[in-house]
């Protein structure tokens, strides 16, 4: 008897994916990324420090990925032949990496810190903020003593100038 998914759904449903599936997409999607930072890197680099593009295809680039590791120490020997005299030496490389990785960096740790810190103590401000608001709604939603609502309006809206006070209800001792 056969057990697990075919890959075929039910009604409304969705089809399973094996957990070797998802990884095996994220390590495609990683060496991806790795690929396209090492071709932005060696690009740049050998435009500002090679006066030159360096010659390197999209399809050059899984080469260089599976060369790089070997080669951390000189990074231009992990690219093509007629490339690596365009991409300069490690200091200029790297100084290029980290150009491009750097601001990206500090963008996301910023952006996950201040994420982060919205479930916690709001600043003083948003407190007064929510408390003046529920203040508001407080003082114009009042309940009488036989449960049902009434909504008072505020004398002081601009809106209702010229009302005449007169379906002004205050449940408070005027002042």
């Amino acid at each position: 008897m056969k057990t697990g998914s075919n890959g075929l759904r039910a009604a409304g449903g969705t089809p399973e994916t094996h957990p070797l599936e998802t990884l095996a997409l994220w390590l495609l999607g990683g060496m991806v990324a790795i690929g396209a930072l090492l071709w932005l890197t060696g690009q740049l680099s050998g435009r500002l420090f090679g006066g030159a593009w360096p010659p390197a295809r999209a399809s050059e680039m899984a080469s260089v990925v599976i060369q790089y590791p070997k080669n951390i120490g000189d990074p231009a020997q992990a690219w093509p032949t007629h490339a690596r005299s365009l991409v300069p030496g490690p200091v200029e490389f790297y100084a290029t990496f980290a150009a491009l990785v750097l601001p990206a960096l500090a963008a996301a740790i910023g952006l996950s810190a201040r994420r982060a810190g919205r479930g916690t103590d709001p600043g003083p401000s948003q407190r007064s903020a929510c408390r003046s608001r529920a203040e508001a709604v407080r003082d114009r939603h009042r309940a009488d003593a036989d449960g049902q609502d009434h909504w008072l309006r505020d004398p002081r809206d601009p809106r209702m100038a010229g009302a005449g006070g007169s379906d002004f209800r205050e449940d408070r001792p005027s002042s």
